[in-house]
C-alpha cells in the first residue's frame, strides 16, 4: 500500500510542477531578464570556460555548431534540429535568421516546450523575423514526446 501512495504522490508532484511551469511562463515575455548577479557570475565562471571553445554565450555556440553542420555535410537535405524546452523561440529564430543570412535554406528548427503560451510567441516571432517556415512547434512534456 505504501508503494502505491509514494507512486501516486509522485505523480502528483509532477503534475504540479508542470502546472507551476505554466502558470509562471504564461505571461512572461522577457525569460531571460536576469538579475546582475547572474552576468557577474557568468562572465567571471562561464565565459573563461567558453572562450577557449570559441564562443563567448549559449547563443553563439548553438549557432557555431549549426553552421558546423550544415559546412561539414555539404548536403541538400533538409537538416533538423530539435530545442528542447524552447520557450519563447528567442534562441531558435535567431538561429535560424544566421543560417539563412550564411545561405543555409534546408534546415528546420522544431521548438519542443511544456507551455503552448511560450509557444505561440515562437510562432508569432519566427513570422515577424519571416522565418516561420523553418520553425516547427511541438507541444508536449519531453517524458512523452516521440520523434518523428
Amino acid at each position: 500500500m505504501a508503494n502505491i501512495i509514494k507512486k501516486y504522490w509522485r505523480k502528483l508532484r509532477y503534475k504540479l510542477r508542470i502546472f507551476m511551469e505554466i502558470r509562471i511562463f504564461k505571461n512572461n515575455e522577457e525569460v531571460h531578464n536576469l538579475p546582475d548577479i547572474f552576468h557577474y557570475w557568468s562572465n567571471k565562471y562561464l565565459l573563461p570556460k567558453h572562450k577557449p571553445f570559441g564562443f563567448i554565450n549559449p547563443e553563439d555556440f548553438f549557432e557555431k555548431y549549426c553552421l558546423k553542420i550544415f559546412r561539414k555535410h555539404k548536403t541538400d537535405k533538409n537538416i533538423s534540429f530539435l530545442s528542447v524546452g524552447s520557450g519563447n523561440g528567442n534562441l531558435e529564430v535567431g538561429i535560424a535568421k544566421k543560417l539563412l543570412a550564411e545561405g543555409f535554406k534546408n534546415f528546420s528548427i522544431e521548438c519542443l516546450d511544456l507551455n503552448k503560451h511560450m509557444l505561440k510567441r515562437t510562432i508569432k516571432l519566427a513570422e515577424s523575423q519571416l522565418v516561420s517556415e523553418h520553425i516547427k512547434i511541438s507541444q508536449c512534456d519531453f517524458n512523452q514526446w516521440q520523434p518523428e
